[in-house]
């Protein structure tokens, strides 16, 4: 059996305007990390984060601990 692994990012990403006193709006975009998370769940252990869950479903068989509570 070979390790899994997973990785994930997550990303806001967002229309904003802002406005100083009385002047006028300033429009922009922002894109930023807000988090990010990795790891190599065993499929006796369910993980606590969502894309861990999502890699134990897509990887570990069915009848798992992880799979299950995934």
């Amino acid at each position: 059996m070979r390790p899994r692994a997973w990785a994930a990012i997550d990303l806001v990403d967002a229309d904003f305007t802002h406005t100083c006193g009385g002047g006028e709006p300033t429009k922009g975009h922002a894109r930023t990390r807000e988090g990010a998370g990795a790891g190599f769940p065993s499929c006796s252990m369910p993980s606590d984060q969502t894309a861990g869950r999502i890699a134990a479903q897509r990887t570990c068989p069915a009848g798992s601990k992880a799979a299950e509570d995934a």
